[in-house]
């Protein structure tokens, strides 16, 4: 027992004492745990890459582009209205009426007073405008229109019609929007300040003073947020990454889809089951928090 315990000893005294080192303390004396400092992320995100569309002219107007149909034109919520080739927009004015703007700049969108909100109604092809003093534009006296009404009626409702690239307003007395013909927009004098040239709806055809420009600043590069009427009749990647959301428990912040074809997704809309295969895609993934 005695030469047992002499050896341990020996054994012992063979090994180089050191201080205990503790993680995140300094000199591995008995000072306080420090931990480590997670970096924060700032408000500013990194610059995207500019989107560009060769076919539009929106960086000469602050992004204002200009729409081409009607799909375009149920997407907008915000519009302006300029006359074509002159860079001049509709112009609400205070006392309600409704003029021609001043010239705009090159690189120079449309001012407050030329920004309209684009009210939809319950025919899918007509639509209000109703300006940033909370009034309706309507047809008033003498087929002028004006910003004074209150309330949504048969002389308040607008369509837009496009055709060969361009496009004009029918107002609600069945005339398009135009300009008076003693009016010559293109002059220095016109086009220097805001001026009383009134927008009037009474042409029964479309001609040059008649031809608009509907432009509105909606983020055409923006992708959509999946909606429930996305899953039963839009994309079907739409319709399984709406599914993930709605479902998945995110427990390491990050979303799984499954990598499988989507072929038969499509045989299971066609044949109403589409809800059921997208419940049987995702319980595959082991991340649901129901399956």
């Amino acid at each position: 027992i005695l030469l047992l315990n002499s050896c341990r000893s020996m054994s012992y005294d063979s090994c180089k004492p050191t201080k205990l080192k503790l993680k995140g303390v300094d000199g591995g004396g008995g000072g306080s745990v420090q931990k480590k400092k997670k970096k924060r992320r700032t408000g500013k995100s990194r610059p995207s890459r500019p989107r560009h569309d060769p076919d539009s002219d929106s960086e000469e107007y602050a992004l204002w582009w200009r729409m081409g149909d009607m799909e375009q034109m149920g997407a907008a919520t915000n519009i302006a209205v300029e006359h074509r080739g002159t860079r001049r927009f509709w112009h609400a004015l205070d006392n309600g009426r409704i003029v021609l703007g001043p010239s705009r700049a090159l690189g120079e969108g449309p001012a407050a007073e030329e920004q309209f909100t684009i009210i939809k109604t319950a025919d899918s092809t007509k639509f209000a405008l109703k300006t940033g003093f909370m009034k309706y534009i309507t047809v008033g006296k003498e087929n002028f229109l004006q910003g004074i009404s209150d309330a949504i009626g048969s002389r308040e409702c607008f369509e837009a019609v496009f055709e060969e690239n361009k496009a004009a307003l029918c107002c609600g007395n069945n005339c398009f929007a135009t300009l008076p013909k003693e009016d010559d927009s293109e002059s220095p004098e016109a086009s220097s300040s805001p001026s009383e040239t009134r927008i009037a709806a009474s042409a029964l055809a479309v001609g040059e003073r008649e031809v608009l420009s509907l432009r509105t600043d909606l983020d055409r590069f923006k992708r959509p947020e999946p909606t429930e009427q996305d899953v039963d009749f839009g994309r079907l990647d739409v319709a399984e990454l709406s599914y993930v959301k709605k479902f998945q428990s995110f427990q390491d912040k990050r979303v799984r889809v499954n990598p499988e074809d989507r072929e038969k997704l499509q045989r299971a809309r066609e044949e109403g089951k589409l809800h059921e295969a997208l419940l049987d895609r995702r319980s595959k993934m082991k991340h649901d928090k129901f399956c």
